[in-house]
C-alpha cells in the first residue's frame, strides 16, 4: 500500500530534477543602468552566472524551484527575484518592477525617445 503523501513527494521529487530554460531579456532603457548582474541565490548567498548589457539578451538552464535574483551591476540593487516553475520561461528584466512603484514609473518613462535639451 503506497500512502498519497509519498506518491506526491515522489513526484516533486522527480519534478524538481528537472531541468527547464530560464530565459533573460534586457531592453534599454534610459532610468536603468548598463549592466546587470544574473544570480543563483541558494538563501543564504548568491552565485554569479554572468552578466547582461542593456539590450541583450541570456539564457541558463536550471532546475524546477531554484530561485534567481538580478541586481544592478554597480550599485548592487535587487531588481528582480524569481523561483523557476515547471515550464521553461522569459523573464523581462525591469518590465514589472514589481519590488519598487517608483522603479516601476521610472521604467516606463525610460521606455519613450529622449529629447534633447
Amino acid at each position: 500500500v503506497v500512502s498519497v503523501g509519498l506518491v506526491v513527494r515522489l513526484f516533486w521529487a522527480d519534478m524538481s530534477q528537472r531541468l527547464v530554460r530560464l530565459s533573460f531579456h534586457y531592453p534599454s532603457n534610459w532610468s536603468f543602468e548598463g549592466t546587470v548582474d544574473l544570480l543563483w541565490c541558494d538563501g543564504s548567498s548568491e552565485r554569479s552566472y554572468g552578466k547582461l548589457q542593456q539590450g541583450g539578451q541570456a539564457t541558463r538552464e536550471t532546475y524546477i524551484g531554484h530561485r534567481w535574483c538580478v541586481r544592478e551591476d554597480a550599485s548592487r540593487e535587487l531588481l528582480l527575484s524569481i523561483v523557476v516553475g515547471q515550464e521553461d520561461q522569459l523573464v523581462t528584466i525591469g518590465a514589472e518592477a514589481s519590488l519598487d512603484p517608483l522603479r516601476g514609473a521610472l521604467w516606463q518613462m525610460g521606455r519613450a525617445p529622449r529629447e534633447p535639451l
